[in-house]
């Protein structure tokens, strides 16, 4: 192999794959980046046998050739080179990597690329496009409620299904849940599937998309096929395997009427929850929810027997329906509010033991905006 590219486009592509390379103590050959060159192109491929990752760059090639590199090696080397730098030149000596720019010039030694496990490939096409920068932004907002605990392995990822041209995905430990709305730019026929079924992608998986995606980016196109997700953008291809089980059938536990809403100004009320976490025991670690419908007000209350006590009134914009009285894990509460996205927001609530809703409001006076929903179980008292 002996190519030469811009220093830009190889760090972009070092970055994109060195995340997925991981400390594989058992099989060794899963930290490397496997590089190959042929036909103009260079490309750096890394698996952790679960995510895989490749991405191609346009280089100047004088031989082609491939060679597997340890990927923490190859992206320190990378990282420090002076932000100026602008070419490198590649050349392959045996089971060496020699990489010359400027004044650095290094010898990384790689290893046999014959072990690297082959990565799957997309057999037939793209069949679904969605809007970048808006993907990348429910899938922020919904990570926050995948569950961690390995014991229900469906909840470990992030179900995605197709409704009336959109894409729903949605989130949940069986504590709270996230539901977001992403539009669909163009459909093709899908060989496989009229439209997509429910879906189990891990959490993993969306977060390397998310990574993936800056903001000249303008779309991602997605196929299933083999129980397998795959994802082109910014010429990348990022695919992984699905996660086998049924989704829970959370649609039916978000309530449809509500007896009490409320619009509040969103950053007062992270303020005041934050504040009220101070004053929690960690055991119970419960915050009081209270609203009162005739003083158009809020209370947040705490108690601690260590720290002491706390309570905040806020006065809220708009309030209709009953009076509540309600306890809320705080960090649960936090997420809510720090998942919305406008100045102001709307809580639903019905009682101090059925879901609550938090939803963004708009500008105008009592605006609810749809296409993203949190929603929290309260805790029994």
């Amino acid at each position: 192999m002996k190519l030469s590219c811009t220093y830009k486009n190889l760090k972009k592509a070092v970055d994109y794959t060195d995340k997925i390379a991981g400390k594989q103590n058992s099989l060794p050959i899963l930290n490397n980046i496997l590089m190959e060159a042929d036909n103009g192109v260079l490309k750096l491929s890394a698996t952790n046998l679960e995510i895989g990752i490749i991405s191609t760059l346009r280089v100047k090639i004088e031989e082609s050739g491939k060679i597997a590199i340890p990927a923490k090696t190859l992206a320190g080397f990378m990282a420090n080179l002076p932000s100026e730098t602008t070419n490198i030149e590649i050349e392959t000596e045996g089971y060496d990597l020699k990489i010359i720019s400027g004044n650095y010039k290094v010898k990384i030694k790689g290893i046999n690329d014959e072990d690297f496990p082959i990565i799957p490939k997309i057999k037939t096409e793209f069949f679904l496009e969605i809007p970048a920068l808006k993907t990348k932004e429910i899938i922020s907002k919904i990570l926050v409620s995948v569950a961690t605990a390995q014991n229900r392995i469906e909840l470990t990822g992030i179900n995605i299904s197709e409704n009336e041209n959109k894409l729903i995905l949605a989130a949940t430990d069986s504590f709270r849940l996230s539901e977001g709305v992403i539009p669909i730019i163009e459909r093709k026929e899908s060989p496989n599937e009229e439209k997509i079924a429910s879906h189990i992608i891990p959490a993993a998986t969306f977060m390397e998309l998310v990574r993936l995606i800056d903001l000249e980016t303008e779309k991602i196109k997605i196929a299933f096929e083999d129980g397998q997700v795959f994802f082109e953008i910014n010429g990348n291809l990022l695919m992984s395997r699905l996660i086998n089980g049924n989704y829970p059938d959370y649609k039916q536990i978000i309530p449809n009427k509500f007896s009490t809403q409320i619009f509040v100004f969103r950053d007062e009320i992270i303020k005041a929850v934050k504040v009220a976490s101070v004053f929690t025991d960690n055991k119970s670690g419960e915050v009081n929810l209270k609203i009162d419908i005739q003083k158009k007000e809020i209370i947040i209350k705490s108690y601690s027997n260590e720290s002491g006590e706390n309570e905040t009134r806020l006065k809220a914009e708009f309030l209709s329906g009953d009076d509540q009285d309600i306890y809320l894990n705080p960090r649960y509460f936090l997420d809510g509010l720090n998942s919305l996205s406008t100045h102001k927001a709307v809580i639903f609530v019905n009682n101090s033991h059925s879901p609550l809703i938090f939803k963004n409001a708009g500008d105008k006076e009592n605006e609810i905006m749809e296409g993203f929903l949190y929603m929290v179980m309260p805790i029994k008292k």
